[in-house]
């Protein structure tokens, strides 16, 4: 008996109550144990949703380390499509994924950083500051971006009263170092 291959049955799984593949056959009997068999021609299906699932992931990380996987499916995916067999399209994968991360990341990640952006405290460096209760070398208090801080001064001698502007120069644990 000859089973032909249309779309849906180059994807059907075999077993002792189906084809034994969704090619031609001469003659030869369903698998004796029973166990299905997979058509590793339709891999290309398996990979393009492993590489949507990875880009899935990658919006959730952001790390590119995801979406360097979906393109080593992608990868494998076009191998498959091109009829190469799976123990060709899973080292491809694994090289494709493996290289982009290894070697097309950091660069990436290296392009992606900017110098001058500062966050959480190290942004409040440098900022001007009101000064709210009198500022010496051991005591004070500040207005430092809508927020009341303590502050003391970088320089001993120095004291600065209430109503003058101060420059940030460090922040130290809670306490904020002004000039």
């Amino acid at each position: 008996m000859s089973v032909g291959r249309s779309g849906s049955e180059a994807f059907r799984l075999t077993g002792p109550h189906g084809p034994a593949s969704a090619a031609p056959r001469s003659g030869s009997s369903h698998s004796e144990s029973g166990a299905a068999k997979y058509d590793y021609r339709m891999a290309w299906v398996w990979w393009t949703v492993a590489a949507v699932l990875f880009l899935a992931a990658e919006l959730a990380t952001a790390t590119l380390a995801c979406a360097m996987a979906a393109l080593g499916a992608v990868a494998a995916a076009v191998l498959g499509v091109l009829g190469v067999g799976i123990y060709g399209q899973l080292p491809a994968f694994a090289l494709v994924s493996v290289g982009l991360i290894a070697f097309l990341r950091p660069a990436v990640m290296r392009h992606q950083e900017l110098p001058g952006l500062r966050t959480g405290v190290a942004a409040l460096v440098g900022r001007d500051a009101l000064v709210l209760a009198r500022v010496d070398a051991h005591a004070g208090q500040i207005k430092l971006s809508g927020q009341t801080w303590t502050a003391r001064t970088a320089d001993p001698d120095a004291v600065f009263e209430p109503g003058s502007v101060v420059h940030v120069c460090e922040i130290d644990g809670a306490t904020a170092v002004v000039l």
